[in-house]
Parts: C-alpha cells; sequence; structure tokens
C-alpha cells in the first residue's frame, strides 16, 4: 500500500508547501507554509490567525494597511514575539515592514470573478498563490474555531478594508471591526 509520510528535516532553502513552527511569545505555537519562493526569499503565511484585532481604532483606511494601526502593532508587538533564529532571516517589504497580512490577490488573484469586488475593492495586480487555490488553505483558525480575516486591500467606497469569511470567501469588514490577524513574512 503506498502512503504519504511527512519527514522533518533541516534544510535551508524553502520549497512551497513546506511548513515551519513559530513559537510566539505570549501567543503560542504556530505553524506557518511556504506559499511562494522568490528571488527575495520564501513567502510564508500563518496557517492560523494568531489574535483578534482592528486594522484602525476609528473607521478609516486613509494610508491603506501601511499606515494602518494593525500594521504598526504587527511591525513592533508581534515581530518581537517572534524567535531570534526566525527574525533574523526576515526580509523587509518595499515599506520596510517585516509582517504583513495577505493581500486580496495572494488570496483570490487579480482577476476575482465578483462585479461589486471588481468594482469597489484596491485588488493588487498579483496571481493567487498556488495553495490558496484549495479553499481549506483560505480557511484560519483561532482557538479551534473559523474566524475571518484581514486583508491588506481598502473598500474605495467605504472606510473598511478587505478580509476573508470563516468559510474561505472574500468579503471586507469597517476598519474598527475585530477580524483575525495571520502573519505574512519573507524568509532569506
Amino acid at each position: 500500500m503506498k502512503v504519504k509520510r511527512m519527514v522533518e528535516t533541516e534544510t535551508k532553502i524553502f520549497i512551497v508547501g513546506d511548513k515551519i513552527s513559530i513559537d510566539l511569545q505570549g501567543y503560542g505555537e504556530f505553524t506557518a507554509t511556504a506559499h511562494e519562493v522568490t528571488g527575495n526569499g520564501s513567502l510564508f503565511i500563518f496557517d492560523d490567525c494568531v489574535c483578534k484585532r482592528r486594522m484602525n481604532a476609528t473607521d478609516t483606511n486613509e494610508g491603506g494597511f501601511v499606515k494602518s494601526e494593525l500594521c504598526s502593532w504587527m511591525n513592533t508587538e508581534l515581530l518581537r514575539a517572534f524567535p531570534d533564529d526566525i527574525r533574523s532571516r526576515m526580509v523587509a517589504d518595499e515599506n520596510g515592514n517585516y509582517l504583513t497580512v495577505p493581500t486580496h490577490g495572494q488570496i483570490f488573484g487579480k482577476d476575482y470573478d465578483d462585479e461589486w469586488d471588481q468594482a469597489n475593492i484596491d485588488i493588487d495586480q498579483r496571481e493567487r498563490l498556488p495553495l490558496m487555490k484549495d479553499r481549506r488553505n483560505r480557511i484560519a483558525d483561532i482557538d479551534g474555531k473559523w474566524t475571518w480575516y484581514w486583508l491588506q486591500n481598502v473598500i474605495r467606497s467605504y472606510p473598511h478594508f478587505a478580509g476573508v469569511l470563516s468559510g474561505g470567501a472574500a468579503n471586507y469588514g469597517d476598519s474598527s471591526d475585530v477580524g483575525g490577524v495571520r502573519p505574512v513574512f519573507l524568509l532569506n
């Protein structure tokens, strides 16, 4: 009988589908999966949300994710919770951030086939990450229960940000709503 067996191994080079375990001080132990490998490094997305937080205390999406309170918190407090061996290999993005949340393009693709979303969400021009084609990879838990979580993309007509519903579909929420935080980071 053929079986598929996962084997733990030591490596410096990641491939899509590799999982790493991360013990976040004060938050618990989580897994993150490599979703993309580029010349800049390997893009990891947490399999679940680490906590729930607001994007902003007030209903505003001015300045987008980069200027949000959530982004600031992630790149100060949450970043300090990472183990030194992982933090030392993190690569900053073009805005100088080490941690973000996923984008609509990464989860659903730039050509997401929904008229309302195409008209209202500031959709980034990224191709959908291959593992996100499987709805199970778009679903995230917090404390063992499915939860909705934030995406970076703003909603043009409202003070909202895009999100992913607990069942893996696209949605959005008021900037001051409390949603799941599913970290994304690049490792070299």
